[in-house]
């Protein structure tokens, strides 16, 4: 899920400027004020400041389960993922899986990006059965 409700010390995804890849971090503070947050990447102990949209929470101490879903993907599945060319999260729909490299491929809604995604950096959607194109933003090509 999108990182909405969550507080410091939830852990999540975030991508790293500095390559465009996903990787886990911990939230260490946010300003809701102006919609950003900091995160430091797990095990590397990279701070990297962040827009709230653009973060995915991966497990709330507040949510109802204990430990984070593990979704078993398959092709025709609505997800969100980060585009890595912008670092911002979007629905999208799984058109392959390769269980053995632990990848998808997904389509973005609204446009028809395709992008090669590990398949532990997606995300289940708030509702994945009603028409996602109508709640996703519009992924711009500069």
């Amino acid at each position: 899920t999108l990182f909405r409700s969550g507080k410091v010390g939830d852990a999540c995804s975030a991508v790293w400027s500095e390559d465009g890849c996903v990787y886990p971090a911990t939230v260490k503070s946010i300003d809701y004020e102006s919609g950003t947050c900091i995160v430091v990447y797990d095990g590397y102990g990279n701070k990297e400041k962040h827009n709230l949209d653009e973060i995915v929470s991966v497990c709330s101490s507040s949510d109802e389960s204990s430990s984070p879903t593990m979704t078993k993907w398959k092709v025709g599945d609505h997800c969100s993922a980060l585009w890595s060319e912008d670092g911002r999260v979007y629905s999208a729909v799984i058109k392959s899986v390769d269980e053995v490299a632990g990848t998808a491929v997904v389509v973005y809604d609204g446009y028809e990006n395709e992008e090669e995604q590990s398949l532990d950096d997606l995300q289940p959607t708030e509702n994945s059965t009603s028409d996602t194109k109508k709640n996703s933003r519009q992924i711009g090509r500069a």
